[in-house]
């Protein structure tokens, strides 16, 4: 993991025979209410068992993901999806980005009662979806985690290190 002109660079790297993924953590404040990321990446340059998530996170029943990955599965399938736990029916909206949607700008907003999601490109909505739940009452204990990690913990299916881009995160 690195950060540069281009933006924080998060790295899946084989070592010593073992492939490493990367998280970055940090707690925010109770008033944040909005997560913006601008992803620099185009998604078809990803590994199919890549995955890359941003996601605020108090417990395993308070988190709401924006992910990127195909879930092991090569070729146009759906590589983004909006998730919120509790996971179960109706927790979880998937959708496909365009190989050539990079940069592209994701976001995940959310309130007292509902939290509610968008990716866009060039200010065009590719897809959006809200989930309401009065869980999401809670203002405090949550963290903003950004990862790469493998699928399943398989290996890449190219055999070889990726990277992911993020180009600006902004919260508040």
């Amino acid at each position: 993991m690195w950060v540069d002109e281009e933006g924080l660079h998060l790295a899946l790297r084989r070592e010593g025979g073992q492939w490493l993924a990367v998280e970055i953590s940090t707690e925010l404040p109770p008033d944040a209410l909005h997560v913006e990321v601008e992803l620099a990446t185009a998604l078809d340059e990803l590994d199919p068992q890549a995955v890359s998530a941003v996601f605020v996170y108090r417990d395993d029943e308070h988190e709401a993901d924006i992910e990127f990955s195909r879930w092991g599965v090569r070729g146009p399938v759906p590589n983004a999806q909006f998730a919120v736990a509790p996971y179960g029916p109706g927790e979880l909206h998937r959708f496909r980005l365009g190989g050539d949607l990079a940069p592209s700008t994701h976001v995940l907003d959310w309130r007292a009662d509902r939290v509610a999601f968008h990716s866009s490109q060039g200010g065009r909505v590719i897809e959006e979806w809200r989930h309401t739940d009065p869980a999401w009452e809670a203002r405090d204990g949550y963290r903003l985690i950004i990862n790469l990690w493998l699928y399943q913990g398989r290996r890449p299916a190219f055999g070889r290190p990726m990277e992911i881009i993020y180009s600006a995160i902004r919260v508040d």
